[in-house]
């Protein structure tokens, strides 16, 4: 462990464990703010239903309870990713930003902001491939630079390749403490179904819900069904 200050910046990959980027936060740092940015734009003009809304509620409040039990806590930030970086990594005198990376075209266009972002105030960025089962870049250089188009070109591949990484296992020890005076409970707290603009009662049922132990249930009962 060293003496860094580092955030761990929760996207697509809303658990603690096969994620190596968080791990690779924990590892490096002192003090490690698990964060979540809910940009309020999104939530007024996203189009989705809300039965995605949910599912997304209930995903941050398991990873809150289980960062909790890790002696820690999730803190939603509220605003526009590149604005609340940029304030809360001044604010908290963070020198390490770790996240996982994203394939989407408006992500990798924020991400080089934030990148550029974080070079400016002298933050060092670390990002691991997590929401893939391979580094997108590395099949494209071992396929000379070419898009594999078919199932057959893409199979032959990763025949050559070999099989992905193993998952890693989640961090051992509880995460280190966040002692901040802005930082008692309550503060940055998981939004609620109404702060997302969602009726109750405009969801559907409850067939998939959000979090890893919900997952997890679900699909032990499927199997036990079967």
């Amino acid at each position: 462990m060293t003496g860094n200050v580092a955030i761990y910046w929760f996207r697509k990959a809303h658990r603690l464990h096969d994620n190596p980027a968080l791990n690779y936060a924990l590892e490096n740092s002192v003090k490690c703010y698990p964060i979540f940015i809910l940009d309020p734009w999104f939530v007024q003009n996203y189009k989705v239903g809300p039965n995605r809304w949910r599912f997304l509620q209930q995903s941050l409040q398991d990873l809150n309870t289980r960062l909790e039990r890790k002696k820690s806590r999730l803190l939603v930030l509220r605003g526009p990713a590149l604005d609340i970086l940029e304030q809360y990594m001044t604010k908290w005198k963070v020198n390490l930003l770790c996240y996982e990376n994203d394939t989407e075209p408006y992500s990798r266009v924020r991400d080089a902001q934030v990148n550029e972002l974080a070079s400016r105030l002298g933050v060092r960025v670390e990002t691991r491939w997590t929401h893939t089962l391979y580094d997108p870049n590395y099949l494209l250089k071992r396929n000379g630079n070419k898009v594999p188009y078919t199932y057959v070109s893409m199979g032959a591949l990763l025949s050559k390749i070999g099989d992905p990484e193993r998952p890693v296992p989640e961090y051992a020890h509880d995460f280190p403490a966040l002692t901040d005076v802005d930082l008692v409970q309550g503060a940055h707290p998981v939004p609620t179904l109404q702060e997302l603009g969602v009726d109750d009662k405009e969801c559907g049922p409850l067939l998939y819900p959000g979090g890893v132990r919900e997952a997890l249930r679900g699909l032990t009962e499927s199997l036990m069904k079967e």
